[in-house]
């Protein structure tokens, strides 16, 4: 410059510093900022601040101290913009309390903080979980007229739906947008992410509809975090509907979209619909990538289709697309499944010899069979090889070897795992202490299990209902159940709420100590929870109720589960036939007997109904129709048509019927396994039992001939009872 007359002025300096400081040459820049001192050009703020931008920028908070210093060594007072770009790196590395004494400090040197300063801090409070402070802060400027902006309303919508509040981010929207400040689609993204994540599907589809009518359009990420939601739940109908939407409203699909859509159609094994997806995006010029092959590859592998998986694996090569770690990872994992072990190793040895990284993954589903299978010297020893290859095991690998010392009884090994993910600085998560407390139950140990509980609470680790459910059944194991009826009060104390497993628990526990009452309330709470109770719990209890001779009781809970569509076991049938059997004089009324009936009928057990329903006629019990259509099809489904026959006849005789639905329920049996003559021949001599008319057989000659099955009423309905 001096070569052409003129000499360099700030806003040169600043330049060339400016590119010091983004090149990282921050030792060149500082020299460069003296020079401009030694020559009397006093650097200005904007000088000093590129460096301690540059300074914070790489975390080196001290440097960017020192500079402050020497600001005010040369009488420049720093700026809002100073402390903003200080006050930010301190929100950003969590020094909340910092942060705010700085902002303290600008407002005694009458220096207010603008909107950048109260986003930084607003930000750094929501990372750092400070909701509180960060709401505090809001309301704090808005006070001093300083108006939130679009950003700072993302920070509260994101942490809201981050926080599982998405209803109180839909109101920010609404209450800001009422306020004159403009969300971008970004913002209703994040809400629609959300929504769909949370299964509240039509709730997401309202807020696509809601966005467009305020002339927010929708853009491609917006459908396809639509679509995903209901690939996820298997409902592609209406993610095709989506993408319908997604080109009325001009907005082109991608291969994300595709992707989606492909793996929506893997998951319910439409492998053929889901290449002619790939076919279809070649026609559209949209490229398949490695997301699309690796979908399409372990969507064959999972349905038996693996020649085209390792098809598909030549064909990305072929295309000069090159496999990543996670194809690798289902390859091995598809080896390992098919207990193809020296394969899956070979596949990582090839993996490795060709350039590729190690990957932790393929080593973690090998590590993860080895320790089920109890081989865990085994694992150890891969475990080794996989470190000395420069691999650092991640914390899903500690959890696989504490799992597997845990489940072959090896507490000492489980422990020793522990300290070695310290030594790795690898922390131990919910998942780790879970495990190690479940050892510990199984081992009977439960005063240290609820000391390893204290831990993880020291460690700001919460215990989940997988914690409490493990150490509640350890309880009711070792007979401490007012230990366990603690933890649940405790559970539910801390927002917790039980699950199934739970109440199964509970349920188990109370028909051990045979106390049945307590047991069925807890299956009615389990119910109006939203659980299905589990079948055993029902069968336990009807087998304790037969033990100690309450019939009624078991019939009842019998009846229960017949409509809800649960199965008796055969030992409580058998059980529940023998006492009827036997020298008892209980006799349960028709409708029970009935139910017995078609439970055993259903299972093939057909002389033992043939038993119950001789037994009961022969007790001077009174029989309906019901009963007789029931024993009439269990003969006819095994071909005894004569005996079957002749119960009609004392159906008539004891005016109980038989009724058209009777009577076409044998003839279809017979037309469906093609006896048509006998068809006809029973026909025959229906009409001539007189009960009746030509008219009333929904099966007629010719249905018979053509071998055509009439509609069979349900023998349970109540047109067939009547």
């Amino acid at each position: 410059m001096k070569e052409f007359g003129c000499l360099p002025d700030s806003f040169s300096y600043n330049t060339i510093l400016d590119v010091l400081c983004k090149k990282g040459k921050l030792n060149e820049a500082r020299d460069w900022l003296l020079e401009m001192k030694n020559k009397s050009l006093m650097p200005n703020s904007s000088a000093f601040n590129i460096l301690v931008g540059a300074y914070c920028k790489l975390g080196w908070l001290k440097g960017a101290s020192q500079i402050i210093e020497l600001m005010w060594e040369n009488n420049v007072l720093p700026d809002v913009y100073t402390y903003t770009i200080l006050i930010d790196r301190l929100c950003k590395e969590g020094r909340i309390d910092e942060a705010l004494r700085l902002r303290d400090e600008m407002e005694n040197l009458k220096l207010l903080p603008d909107v950048v300063t109260y986003t930084a801090l607003i930000n750094g409070c929501f990372e750092c979980s400070s909701s509180a402070k960060a709401i505090e802060l809001i309301q704090e400027m808005e006070r001093k007229g300083v108006k939130p902006d679009a950003v700072i309303q993302n920070i509260l919508v994101s942490w809201y739906v981050k926080d599982g509040n998405v209803d109180d981010a839909r109101k920010t929207i609404r209450k800001m947008e009422e306020t004159g400040v403009s969300f971008n689609t970004a913002s209703y993204n994040t809400i629609l992410d959300a929504l769909c994540k949370k299964e509240k599907l039509n709730e997401a589809q309202d807020l696509l509809l809601d966005m467009k009518n305020k002339g927010l359009m929708p853009d491609s990420c917006s459908f396809n975090i639509l679509v995903c939601g209901y690939c996820k739940l298997g409902l592609l109908k209406e993610a095709s509907e989506v993408i319908e939407l997604m080109s009325q409203s001009n907005v082109l699909q991608d291969v994300w979209t595709y992707n989606i859509l492909i793996g929506g159609l893997c998951k319910q094994g439409r492998i053929d619909e889901a290449f002619r997806l790939q076919d279809e995006m070649k026609t559209l010029k949209l490229l398949p990538n490695v997301v699309t092959y690796n979908t399409l590859i372990n969507g064959c592998f999972e349905y038996g289709s693996s020649s085209k998986a390792f098809g598909l694996i030549q064909e990305m090569e072929s295309k000069g697309m090159k496999p990543d770690a996670f194809t690798h990872s289902i390859v091995v994992k598809w080896y390992v499944k098919n207990g193809k072990m020296n394969d899956a190793r070979k596949t990582i040895r090839n993996m490795e010899e060709s350039g590729f990284s190690s990957n932790i993954v393929c080593y973690n589903i090998i590590l993860d069979v080895l320790c089920k299978k109890g081989r865990l010297n085994e694992a150890k020893d891969l475990l080794l090889k996989m470190i000395n290859k420069g691999l650092m095991p991640d914390w899903c690998t500690f959890n696989i070897f504490v799992c597997g010392y845990c489940k072959w009884g090896w507490l000492t090994g489980a422990a020793q795992v522990i300290e070695l993910m310290s030594q790795n600085n690898v922390l131990p998560d919910v998942c780790t202490y879970t495990m190690l407390i479940g050892g510990l139950c199984k081992e009977g140990r439960i005063d240290e299990a609820f000391r390893l509980r204290d831990e993880m609470e020291n460690l700001k680790l919460l215990p989940d209902v997988v914690t409490y459910n493990t150490l509640i059944n350890g309880c009711f194991e070792c007979g401490s159940s007012s230990k366990a009826f603690g933890l649940i009060q405790e559970m539910e104390r801390k927002g917790l709420k039980p699950d199934a497993f739970t109440h199964q628990l509970l349920i188990k526990w109370y028909l051990k100590d045979w106390k049945m009452d307590d047991a069925e309330k807890t299956i009615r709470k389990m119910e109006e929870s939203g659980f299905s109770p589990d079948p055993a719990a029902y069968n336990t209890l009807i087998n304790k109720y037969c033990k100690i001779g309450k019939l009624g009781e078991a019939f009842r809970m019998m009846d229960e589960m017949e409509r809800k569509g649960l199965n008796v076991d055969n030992v409580n049938l058998n059980s529940i036939i023998h006492i009827l059997f036997g020298e008892n004089s209980f006799m349960p009324d028709v409708f029970t007997c009935n139910i017995l009936l078609r439970m055993l009928c259903r299972r093939g057990m057909l002389e033992k109904a043939l038993n119950l329903f001789n037994t009961w006629i022969s007790k001077g019990e009174k029989v309906d129709a019901v009963a007789y259509n029931t024993i009439i099809l269990g003969l006819c489904e095994q071909g005894r048509f004569e005996e079957a026959f002749d119960l009609l006849v004392e159906m008539k005789e004891k005016k109980l019927g038989p009724d058209c639905y009777t009577c076409n329920a044998i003839l279809g049996i017979l037309a469906d396994a093609g006896r048509v003559e006998e068809a006809e021949e029973c026909m025959s001599k229906i009409m001539k039992m007189g009960q009746l008319q030509d008219q009333n057989l929904l099966l007629d000659k010719w249905k018979i001939m053509s071998s055509q099955t009439p509609q069979v009423s349900d023998p349970n309905s109540i047109a067939f009872s009547e």
